[in-house]
């Protein structure tokens, strides 16, 4: 972890990990309740970079795909801080941000793995099904197939803009597409080759 860089007494990922799932769900009711109901852009999207920026610090060396997933988030929100008005244009950013709402079940998968069986199975079920929808199908079918969204971003004003959407874009796109590969096996695995 980066922080243990400044640490004397260094700090373990599994001592944290209740406070990193616990944040994380919070901060991801969070957002999901600022896009549904109160529709703030700004605080949602500034709220996401802090978190995003501090968890970062936290994330052991090995998931580097947790580190590229913040740092692509992060330069998307900032983008759109940067260049775009979300008084008049939220549905790049709205986009963007229903993705979280399968962390909510990401989060909640941590408290419920060693309870009741029956509430560790429908979470974790709620979060696959959520994934494929939102991180997905929606992010295929609303982002990286939908010409409109491109062109709320305002992208094509210079280069420099282009390739900053262009990779921030396809880049949490196979992310996400890696991640629900390694869940679908998960998955499987647990179904299909569970000891009986």
């Amino acid at each position: 972890m980066i922080i243990n860089v400044f640490l004397s007494n260094k700090i373990s990922y599994k001592d944290i990990e209740p406070a990193s799932n616990f944040l994380l769900t919070i901060i991801s009711i969070f957002v999901c309740y600022m896009v549904y109901y109160e529709m703030n852009y700004y605080i949602t999207l500034y709220t996401l970079i802090g978190y995003l920026s501090i968890d970062t610090l936290f994330i052991p060396f090995k998931k580097i795909d947790m580190f590229i997933h913040h740092y692509l988030t992060i330069t998307s929100c900032t983008y759109v801080l940067l260049y775009t008005d979300l008084h008049t244009n939220i549905y790049s950013t709205k986009q963007l941000l229903l993705t979280e709402t399968s962390s909510i079940f990401l989060g909640l998968k941590y408290f419920t793995k060693k309870s009741n069986k029956l509430l560790s199975i429908s979470i974790n079920l709620l979060f696959l099904l959520s994934f494929l929808k939102l991180r997905i199908y929606d992010f295929s079918k609303n982002i990286i197939f939908n010409d409109y969204y491109y062109e709320s971003l305002e992208y094509n004003i210079s280069e420099y803009r282009k390739w900053w959407v262009y990779r921030n874009t396809f880049g949490l796109y196979a992310i996400q597409l890696y991640w629900v590969i390694i869940i679908l096996k998960i998955t499987i695995k647990t179904i299909f080759f569970k000891k009986i």
